[in-house]
């Protein structure tokens, strides 16, 4: 069967994708920006009483949708439950009350995991081209392996794919091909945007201590935040700077423009390429990354592996901390007994660095 015909084959509605979802399933979803819609989730809430056991579980969530609201979950307690592998801002209050479990997990090792525990398998992405491969847009994370994976072990049952034709291309192993999905779902949506963070005095004090670390030639990794905004200005000056990173960093765009970052110094592998495993940015920034050869995503167990980021001479990761003891111990996840995210890709770049 041609691409074309099997894509329009596997083409359901989204309830009759809801419907592929039994009782005492385990239901991944994609991290961020390629988790699936409200849509999606409130079709599959749509069936709630006529489940049990359900497990929903994602990562990094950027969309408000049902999973995340207390009283809402709280009434489908044994149905459907929401559990969460990395704490944020839409998932505060229901981590807080300690009604979901809370998955612990590195980064590099989450497709594993993922693959591992589902059943059913979701993600939002690009139309397929004119090959028949669909593009995983701005979220590679866990999403290619726990699909690969999952299916190669037998354990994934169903993979469903939203394709939303508003969802940037991203090169780089971050292809799926139609044949790897068993149901297909068309939603146009826009995608979630973050605005640009403002460094007051504080965040440039501290990122010109940061500075003072980062020499030419170095390659560089950053999260998104006020200081990495404060260390982004301050790099005027700087030459040949590359980027290894999880999470594309906003900025990129005007540093490359510059002249600042060009990739050029890092190892054979990847010069002259900006390499990381998912983007959360402002409209410019995905922009920028569509179809940009000079930028490229991975799977993060690849990007994130400490063996591969020790490969990078002279690399410098910048990570937010919360707490600092006197003795110098970090704490990254919480404040006090507060859970405030957790572990994700902070200790691969610390070991690896």
């Amino acid at each position: 069967m041609r691409w074309n015909e099997e894509y329009k084959k596997k083409m359901v509605s989204m309830e009759e994708a809801a419907k592929q979802i039994g009782s005492g399933d385990f239901v991944g979803v994609g991290l961020a920006i390629g988790a699936c819609s409200p849509d999606m989730f409130d079709a599959i809430f749509e069936r709630w009483e006529e489940l049990k056991g359900v497990t929903i579980s994602d990562t990094v969530p950027v969309r408000p949708s049902k999973p995340y609201d207390l009283e809402f979950m709280s009434r489908l307690d044994g149905h459907i439950n929401y559990h969460p592998s990395f704490g944020m801002p839409l998932t505060r209050k229901i981590n807080e009350s300690r009604f979901p479990d809370f998955y612990p997990e590195q980064s590099h090792d989450l497709g594993d995991r993922y693959a591992k525990w589902s059943d059913v398998y979701i993600a939002m992405l690009a139309p397929p081209n004119s090959q028949g491969y669909i593009n995983l847009g701005l979220t590679n994370f866990y999403t290619l392996e726990a699909i690969r994976e999952g299916r190669a072990s037998g354990k994934l049952r169903v993979a469903i794919g939203e394709v939303n034709d508003q969802m940037p291309t991203i090169f780089g192993d971050n292809w799926l091909h139609v044949s790897e999905f068993d149901f297909f779902v068309e939603n146009s949506t826009k995608i979630p945007a973050l605005g640009r963070a403002t460094p007051g005095d504080r965040e440039r004090k501290v990122g010109e201590h940061v500075l003072e670390l980062i020499n030419d030639g170095d390659t560089i990794q950053m999260g998104v935040g006020a200081i990495p905004e404060a260390v982004i200005i301050g790099l005027d000056g700087k030459h040949d700077l590359g980027i290894h990173t999880e999470m594309f960093p906003m900025g990129l765009p005007q540093l490359v423009e510059k002249g600042i970052v060009n990739n050029m110094k890092k190892p054979l592998i990847h010069q002259g390429v900006t390499v990381a495993t998912f983007c959360i940015a402002d409209q410019g920034t995905y922009d920028y990354v569509h179809e940009n050869p000079s930028c490229k995503f991975y799977p993060c167990s690849y990007t994130n592996n400490p063996a591969f980021i020790a490969q990078h001479p002279n690399l410098v990761a910048m990570n937010m901390a919360l707490m600092v003891d006197l003795s110098g111990q970090i704490a990254s996840e919480g404040i006090g007994h507060r859970m405030i995210s957790g572990s994700g890709g902070q200790l691969d770049f610390m070991i690896g660095s």
